[in-house]
C-alpha cells in the first residue's frame, strides 16, 4: 500500500471519529437540557422584639478641646438622661468620633472659618420596644442631638431564617413540580441549589421624631414595629419521563 492510500484511510478515521465526538456531543447537550429553573420565596413578617436608634452629636467651638469636651459632656448627659428611663449604660454604643474645622460660606462664596467641630455617633439599643416614642421624646430635648434613623430587628432572625429557607426550597419544588405536570414529566434530583442575592434579610421601617411610619399600635397605644425577614432560593431541577 502506497503513502496516499495510507493518507486516505486515515482522513476517513479521522472523519468518522470527529462525527461520533459530535453526535455524543449533541446527545450530551440534550441531556443537559432537560432541567427546570424555578425560585421559591417564603417570608414572615413579625413584631420588632429590638430597636437601634442612630443618634449623632455635633459641637463647635473656636477651640478644639473645648468642641471635644461639650461633645463628651451631651454624650454623658444622653447616658444619664436614657438611664433614668431605664436604659442601661452599656445598651449605648459609640459608633464613631471625629473632629475637623468648621467653614460656612461667605456673600462671595469664600470659605470662611467657624471653628473646629466634635461629632460623635452612637447607637441606643432597646430590647423593651414600648420606650420607644420616650426615649425619642427625651432625646429630642437638645438642640445638639439629631436622631438619624431607628431600625426595628428580630433578634431571633437566624433561626426564623433557618425555617424560612426550609418553606422557600419546599415552595420551589412544588412550582418545578406543577410546571412538570403540564409537559407529563417528573421532577428528578436537584441539579444546582443557590440562594437567592440581595442585601440583607432585613426590611426595617425607619421613623423620625415627629412622624411614625409603618408602624402598627396595640390598643394600649404603644408603638409597634413590623420586620418583614425573607428568604429567596433558585433550584434546577432534572426532569425525567
Amino acid at each position: 500500500m502506497d503513502n496516499s492510500s495510507d493518507m486516505r484511510i486515515l482522513l476517513v478515521t479521522t472523519f468518522l471519529f470527529a462525527a461520533v465526538f459530535v453526535s455524543n456531543g449533541q446527545e450530551v447537550g440534550a441531556s443537559q437540557a432537560r432541567s427546570i429553573s424555578v425560585s421559591g420565596t417564603a417570608e414572615r413578617i413579625s413584631t420588632a422584639n429590638q430597636i437601634r436608634i442612630s443618634v449623632e452629636i455635633r459641637t463647635v467651638d473656636e477651640q478644639l478641646s473645648e468642641a471635644q469636651g461639650k461633645s463628651k459632656k451631651v454624650f454623658d448627659g444622653v447616658i444619664e438622661d436614657i438611664g433614668a428611663l431605664g436604659v442601661k449604660a452599656e445598651e449605648v454604643q459609640l459608633k464613631d468620633h471625629e473632629f475637623g474645622k468648621e467653614y460656612v460660606d461667605g456673600p462671595n462664596r469664600q470659605k470662611i472659618w467657624k471653628g473646629f467641630f466634635s461629632t460623635r455617633e452612637f447607637l441606643v439599643i432597646l430590647d423593651q420596644v414600648d420606650q420607644l416614642e420616650l426615649i425619642h421624646s427625651k432625646l429630642a430635648e437638645n438642640p445638639e442631638i439629631e436622631v438619624s434613623g431607628t431600625r426595628f430587628l428580630r433578634t431571633d432572625d437566624i433561626e426564623i431564617r433557618k425555617e424560612l429557607r426550609t418553606e422557600a426550597l419546599k415552595a420551589a419544588r412544588e412550582k418545578a413540580s406543577a410546571m412538570a405536570e403540564v409537559y407529563e414529566l417528573t421532577l428528578g434530583k436537584p441539579l444546582k441549589i443557590e440562594e437567592g442575592n440581595f442585601n440583607g434579610y432585613f426590611l426595617s421601617i425607619s421613623i423620625n421624631i415627629t412622624r411614625n411610619t409603618g408602624i402598627d399600635r396595640t390598643q394600649e397605644g404603644v408603638a409597634r414595629g413590623k420586620v418583614s425577614l425573607y428568604v429567596t432560593v433558585k433550584v434546577v431541577f432534572e426532569l425525567v419521563n
